[in-house]
């Protein structure tokens, strides 16, 4: 049951904070107008973003997917938004899995880009199914709709 599946997943990513206010107050040097801009440009990308991802995930269009959750990634990152970077991740991982590719502009990217041990756990990782990457969106979906109304409830 993907439902089963994703609280399972969502779970496992509680003990990663919403915000990570320390990390974030590093990344502005304590500029509350830098990191306030920050979070309004997080909340809006995710307002535009999270449709695209259900519509992806609608369409098992994995390619589009893997982009959306690499913007997400970078977005929350950029924050300090663990779980939603941690989600975003998992969902840009698999995606990766099965998407269709170039096998030849893969195989360069993934020697350029990916580091030794990240070619090993991405090897030794099982193919993922279309029910898991189902309730990893599901689970992104929530760890942003999450992390959105923190920011518009305390932050913003």
């Amino acid at each position: 049951d993907i439902d089963a599946m994703a609280e399972a997943m969502f779970v496992e990513l509680c003990n990663h904070a919403l915000i990570d206010t320390v990390r974030m107050d590093s990344i502005f040097s304590g500029i509350k107008q830098l990191s306030d801009r920050a979070l309004s440009t997080f909340s809006t990308t995710a307002d535009k973003v999270r449709p695209q991802i259900m519509e992806a995930r609608a369409a098992k269009d994995y390619r589009q997917l893997h982009d959306l959750a690499h913007r997400m990634k970078g977005a929350s990152g950029y924050i300090g938004g663990e779980r939603v970077n941690r989600a975003a991740l998992n969902v840009q991982r698999s995606a990766g899995m099965v998407m269709p590719v170039d096998p030849e502009g893969a195989e360069e990217a993934v020697k350029e880009f990916a580091s030794e041990s990240e070619r090993l756990e991405l090897a030794s990782m099982p193919r993922p199914t279309s029910a898991s990457i189902d309730a990893q969106v599901q689970v992104l979906l929530r760890c942003i709709d999450e992390l959105v109304v923190e920011i518009r409830e305390n932050h913003l």
